[in-house]
C-alpha cells in the first residue's frame, strides 16, 4: 500500500545500476501496489499547479505530484465550510460541533479532485489505484485497475 501515490511508480525506480538491477526487476514483476486514485481534472492540475509553485517559492524540494494529503485537507476544508454554511443557516452557532459534524455525513460533494463522498457514519468512500509492472522487458509499471469506493465498483483497465 502506497499513500503518497508517488512519482516513482513506473519509471524503473527499482533501477540501481548494479548487479541487482535483474533481480529487483523480477521482484517487481510480481508486485502490485495498492495506492489513491489520481484524478486528472483541469482543476485539481491547477490546484497542483499552484501548490507547487508556493513550495518553490520557500525553497522547499517538492515530488512531481502533490502529497494526496493535501488534496485530502483541502477537500475536508470544503466539507466543513458546507457543513457550517447549513447550520448557520438553520439557525445554529458555529459552537454547534455536534451539528457540524452530523452535517457532514450521509453526503457527496465535489472536492478538488473530484467528487467525495461520505457515508452515515462520517467515513469517507476511498478510490484506489493498482499499480504493477504491465512490460517485464523494460520493467515500466502503470495502473491496472481503479476501485470506486462508492459504488463498491472494480474496474480493470486492459
Amino acid at each position: 500500500i502506497e499513500l503518497f501515490n508517488s512519482s516513482s511508480y513506473g519509471n524503473g525506480s527499482w533501477k540501481r545500476g548494479d548487479k541487482y538491477d535483474l533481480e529487483a526487476k523480477q521482484a517487481y514483476s510480481s508486485l502490485q501496489t495498492v495506492t489513491l486514485l489520481r484524478t486528472l481534472k483541469p482543476e485539481f492540475e491547477k490546484f497542483s499547479m499552484e501548490v507547487k509553485s508556493s513550495v518553490q517559492k520557500q525553497g522547499i524540494h517538492h515530488d512531481d505530484y502533490v502529497n494526496m494529503f493535501v488534496e485530502g485537507f483541502h477537500d475536508a476544508l470544503v466539507l466543513y465550510v458546507l457543513a457550517l454554511r447549513e447550520v448557520l443557516k438553520n439557525g445554529f452557532t458555529k459552537k454547534d460541533g455536534d451539528k457540524i459534524v452530523h452535517q457532514s455525513w450521509n453526503r457527496t460533494y465535489e472536492g478538488i479532485a473530484g467528487p467525495v463522498s461520505i457515508d452515515a457514519s462520517g467515513e469517507r468512500f476511498g478510490d484506489f489505484s493498482v499499480v504493477a509492472m504491465t512490460d517485464p522487458e523494460t520493467g515500466a509499471q502503470q495502473v491496472i485497475g481503479n476501485y470506486y469506493g462508492k459504488q463498491g465498483r472494480l474496474e480493470i483497465i486492459p
